[in-house]
């Protein structure tokens, strides 16, 4: 039988597989695993293969202006349909190319967001340059009718007024110690993994079957050119049409799925035992999700596809919110781990040794979802100084990321601090005025506490921060693309 309890990593060390089955694979501190690389280059694919497919359907429905000999704008095929996901190649070859602290691999996930971003950003011009040249084409033949889908774009004050809605919540979940970062960005990758996979579900749902007329009630009077006038039966057939109106609609793909986001994130924030207990549901409800969401795009008729293309904006829109979670992530990592040693070294300082009497660590870094990052866990100790023992209870610890939780599974942890260590605890005087902080307990106002190895946050710890959600946003931008691509690939 396997052992599946939680298990302990060294800080320091080349750890080899805690649970050594099949599939996992295992890799050294600074690495990950094999199956984590693979998922990475998977992602590094599908965006390749996204935007040449998403360019290459966009030059499709203008081409017939593009290359006309009498309304020819002159935009270049190549550079439209191929230049797009040719720039994504070089970025990412470039974001790999050089060494790192830790694994390459890692840069590239955490850097892909914003090359997503980027895209977006590009596409978007793309798509209002082509649509201008048709709407051009259109009004100089007073042509009244498009036969484009009607596909927007997100505003950008949506996208203000939706941000700050999202990151308000976060902050009322978590707001202690910068957690209500994480808490943005868990909340805003479970919305874009529902609304994704809810979204084909729901375009199946909201359009009719085809039925047909009766034959001996439907006839009209018909008259042939040559064969004179008379009446004739025939078959008339009800096409498919959209049951919800454009509103309900919108309004069903946007609101269950955010209900259900928010719950998942509080729970797992507000009730982390709770979420412990129950973290087998979400894993099953996701593979039945996403199996429903294939088998409804595969079953879509052609008004249901035209709706899925036309609402491919709201996922679109979840895309950007995600990405802008994890970019504050990465901002409020580094601006907080600046922001605190900065105010640490303004401090009286004295060095001392955690109490070896201490059963365990007594701070450490947790692991606890993939959609967020390792959550450093700190306990009540006590630390020997020249003046005395001095107990901590719920102080800040500044302390560098272990390389060792690249090598982490969800419930593993890594000590950061243990007993014995050096510490530097850097204080205040208190109010009695006492010339020596630290010469009495009761005149000393710990601020933080350091390790012997903190620094100030680099990009290489940042990302040790920031990889694993976003490794879980490659993930869920695979599995969100995986309906629209059964249906182009079938």
């Amino acid at each position: 039988m396997l052992d599946m309890t939680p298990q302990k990593v060294a800080p320091d060390e080349v750890v080899a597989c805690v649970r050594p089955y099949a599939g996992r694979g295992c890799a050294p501190p600074g690495e990950v695993a094999p199956r984590v690389s693979a998922l990475i280059a998977a992602g590094c694919v599908v965006t390749v293969a996204i935007a040449l497919l998403g360019m290459d359907s966009m030059w499709g429905s203008a081409d017939w202006i593009e290359q006309s000999p009498v309304w020819g704008v002159g935009r270049s095929e190549f550079l439209y349909t191929h230049g797009l996901p040719l720039l994504l190649m070089i970025a990412m070859a470039l974001a790999f190319a050089p060494r790192f602290d830790v694994s390459r691999v890692l840069r590239i996930a955490v850097l892909l967001p914003v090359f997503h971003l980027a895209a977006i950003v590009i596409a978007a011009f793309a798509w209002t340059a082509i649509h201008a040249d048709i709407d051009a084409v259109n009004e100089a033949q007073g042509w009244k009718v498009s036969y484009l889908p009607n596909i927007g774009l997100p505003s950008s004050a949506a996208l203000v007024v939706a941000f700050g809605a999202v990151f308000a919540i976060a902050i009322t979940i978590k707001w202690r110690r910068g957690e209500w970062a994480h808490a943005g960005v868990m909340l805003t990758l479970s919305y874009l993994l529902l609304v994704g996979l809810w979204l084909p579900i729901l375009s199946r749902l909201s359009i009719s079957s085809s039925n047909a007329f009766n034959a001996a009630n439907a006839f009209r009077e018909n008259c042939d050119f040559g064969y004179g006038c008379g009446y004739r039966y025939y078959w008339a057939w009800q096409f498919n049409h959209r049951i919800l109106s454009r509103e309900a609609f919108t309004v069903l793909a946007i609101v269950p799925p955010m209900l259900v986001a928010i719950a998942f994130t509080a729970i797992a924030f507000r009730s982390p035992r709770l979420f412990n207990r129950l973290r087998a549901w979400p894993r099953l409800a996701v593979k039945l999700l996403l199996g429903g969401g294939v088998l409804a795009a595969l079953t879509l008729p052609d008004e249901g596809w035209l709706l899925y293309l036309e609402s491919s904006y709201l996922v679109l829109f979840a895309v950007i919110l995600a990405v802008g979670a994890l970019i504050t992530l990465t901002v409020i990592t580094r601006l907080g781990s600046l922001a605190s040693h900065f105010s640490f070294g303004r401090l009286p300082k004295v060095e001392g040794t955690i109490a070896r009497d201490e059963q365990d660590e007594v701070a450490r870094f947790e692991v606890t979802s993939w959609l967020r990052g390792p959550r450093l866990a700190v306990r009540s100790f006590v630390v020997a100084t020249p003046n005395g023992n001095v107990p901590l209870d719920g102080v800040t610890v500044l302390a560098r990321v272990p390389a060792s939780t690249t090598a982490l599974d969800v419930g593993e942890h890594a000590p950061v601090l243990a007993p014995g260590d050096r510490v530097i605890i850097g204080g205040r005087k208190g109010r009695t005025g006492a010339a020596d902080p630290f010469r009495t307990i009761e005149a000393t106002d710990v601020a933080a506490v350091a390790g012997a190895d903190a620094r100030a946050y680099r990009f290489s710890d940042v990302a040790l921060v920031v990889w694993r959600p976003a490794v879980a946003y490659l993930a869920i931008l695979v599995a969100v693309a995986l309906p629209y691509l059964s249906i182009v690939l079938t």
